[in-house]
This record gives C-alpha cells, sequence and structure tokens, in this order.
C-alpha cells in the first residue's frame, strides 16, 4: 500500500473511531439494562432478606436444580467462582444452604438449599415473577417473544465469540 493510501486509510479509521457512539453500542446498552432490571428486584430480595444480587442467584439455581458443586454454579451463573464462593459462604453462614463433600471428589463441596433458604426462595419467587410482569407490562406478546430469541441469539454469540474474537481488519 502506497504511503498516501496508508495515511488515507489510518485518518478514516480515525473517524470511524470518533464516530464511535458507546450509547448505541449493543453490548454497553445490554449491560446498562442488565444493571437496570437486576438493580430493581436485588432492592427487593435486599430489604426482605439481606441478600445481594449473587446470593440471590445461587439460590434461585439451586432451587431450580438441586444439589451442585460450585463449579456447576460458575458455570450456570456466569459469575466469577470468587463471587460465587462468597455467596455461597454467606449463605451457608446464614443456615440457607448446607454443604457436603462430593462423594466423586472429596476437594469439592456439593450445595444445597437447607429448609430456610426454601422457605426464602418460596417467598421471593412471586416477587420475581411480578417483577418481570412488570417489566413487560404493555409488550405485545410476540414482541417478547421475539426479545427473548434476540437475547438468546446475542448469548450464544458471545459466548462464542469470548472464546476467541479475531477483528477482520
Amino acid at each position: 500500500m502506497s504511503r498516501g493510501r496508508r495515511i488515507e486509510t489510518e485518518a478514516a479509521d480515525g473517524l470511524a473511531d470518533a464516530a464511535f457512539d458507546l450509547a448505541g453500542y449493543l453490548p454497553y446498552l445490554l449491560n446498562i439494562a442488565a444493571t437496570e432490571v437486576s438493580r430493581g428486584f436485588a432492592r427487593l430480595y435486599d430489604e426482605r432478606h439481606g441478600l445481594g444480587i449473587p446470593e440471590w442467584r445461587v439460590l434461585a439455581w439451586l432451587a431450580a436444580r438441586g444439589a451442585m458443586s460450585g463449579r456447576a454454579l460458575v458455570d450456570i451463573t456466569h459469575m466469577h467462582k470468587t463471587k460465587v464462593s462468597r455467596a455461597a459462604s454467606s449463605l451457608a453462614r446464614r443456615g440457607l444452604i448446607a454443604r457436603r463433600r462430593s462423594s466423586e471428589d472429596q476437594r469439592e463441596s456439593i450445595l444445597s438449599l437447607t429448609e430456610a433458604g426454601m422457605r426464602v426462595h418460596a417467598d421471593l419467587v412471586p416477587l420475581a415473577i411480578a417483577y418481570a410482569r412488570e417489566l413487560t407490562a404493555g409488550l405485545d406478546p410476540a414482541d417478547i417473544a421475539a426479545f427473548l430469541r434476540v437475547v438468546a441469539h446475542v448469548t450464544r454469540e458471545g459466548e462464542r465469540l469470548a472464546r476467541g474474537f479475531k477483528p477482520s481488519a
């Protein structure tokens, strides 16, 4: 490429960078939406049961799937292992989950809800359902279904790209 063409290309790339609008950038918008949506419900479970977002997610997944390892919770919650570990420790201290050693790997604990954990979950589920309904109030059911398909697609593609995105330019 000639020096003049290279400078012209670099200048155009610079303009493209200058025109980049974070406010319209899909990953940023998804992050903002997730944060705002989570904060609204988080306020409720914090007020009622003193739970943070990681604790609620661990509690909800254990209720949905039954006993599982911390490693499985890391995979299913998409949270860092440190967050899952801290959430599990907090829930265990409060008597909401129980830990037992895995029979397959003595280094690993299997976590499960206690009776108290089941009661907390049962108290929060109707609120979670009402909150989700309020979020989508006024939307056409077909729009909600389309949105869920788009979110599933973007999530799958995000996971794929996280494993090895290589820009073409």
